[in-house]
């Protein structure tokens, strides 16, 4: 709908545009990076992604229609130096250096970055070239932050949150979101903290829930044992990835 709708604000209706997806993490996976190409490139959309890169893994590639760039991580002081930078003030100039350069090479119409910490960058290089910027946000980031670091010890954590503490990921969430043309997000509950903690509209907010698709979901097979075996129960069933910060204890903690 987001992208939809800033293409009927445009001049050019014809036009085949680009978006070029930012993901600080490695791809592939990533189950809510592969729905919202899926779907964009369905529509019609040029879709490319600039991601991590790991040791042995291409620069660049096709994976089921995306277009996949890597940025070559930095060694040395190159590193500590973006390291510090960003640390400051929120800014990575190695990852800006890779976007402006896809998005001159590419001639990006939309920028799609996943999750807080590249938003400012994005948003830099996205100044350059009068594009918008939409901010796929998979997490409160804030308050990831905080619950992460309550299960971190040692010298290197103890620095990082001395750097950068939750207050500031506070100030630097609010002060960028009100600069991006629009959010995404996975629920309701982080829609109304984005209104009522950082002032936006909701207007500007889309919900993306991070739901398998049917199509996928209908290719497993049923296992009969399981289902025949818990017939009758109360069951709870929870999908998603295992941590200290997911919240399972709650669930736990309720059933009596």
């Amino acid at each position: 709908i987001i992208f939809i709708n800033l293409l009927l604000e445009s001049d050019i209706l014809n036009k085949k545009y680009n978006v070029l997806m930012v993901l600080e993490n490695y791809y592939p996976p990533d189950i809510r990076v592969s729905k919202e190409a899926k779907v964009l490139l369905e529509e019609g959309f040029n879709v490319n992604l600039l991601c991590s890169c790991r040791g042995g893994s291409l620069e660049k590639e096709n994976v089921d229609g995306l277009n996949v760039f890597r940025v070559v991580k930095n060694t040395g002081f190159q590193k500590w130096r973006g390291i510090l930078n960003y640390y400051i003030n929120f800014f990575n100039p190695i990852w800006f250096k890779a976007v402006d350069k896809l998005v001159r090479e590419l001639n990006a119409d939309i920028l799609h970055v996943h999750d807080l910490p590249l938003v400012k960058t994005c948003l830099k290089a996205a100044e350059k070239y009068n594009i918008p910027v939409i901010a796929d946000l998979h997490e409160n980031y804030p308050a990831a932050v905080k619950d992460w670091r309550s299960f971190e010890s040692g010298l290197k954590s103890k620095v990082i949150s001395s750097l950068i503490p939750v207050r500031r990921w506070r100030k630097y969430e609010k002060s960028v979101l009100k600069k991006v043309t629009n959010v995404i997000t996975i629920n309701e509950e982080t829609a109304t903290h984005y209104v009522e903690d950082c002032g936006l509209s909701f207007e500007k907010i889309i919900v993306v829930r991070n739901t398998d698709t049917v199509e996928n979901l209908l290719k497993h097979k049923l296992h009969q044992d399981i289902i025949e075996r818990y017939k009758g129960f109360f069951t709870v069933t929870y999908i998603g990835a295992f941590g200290p910060h997911r919240g399972l204890e709650t669930i736990l903690n309720s059933v009596k």
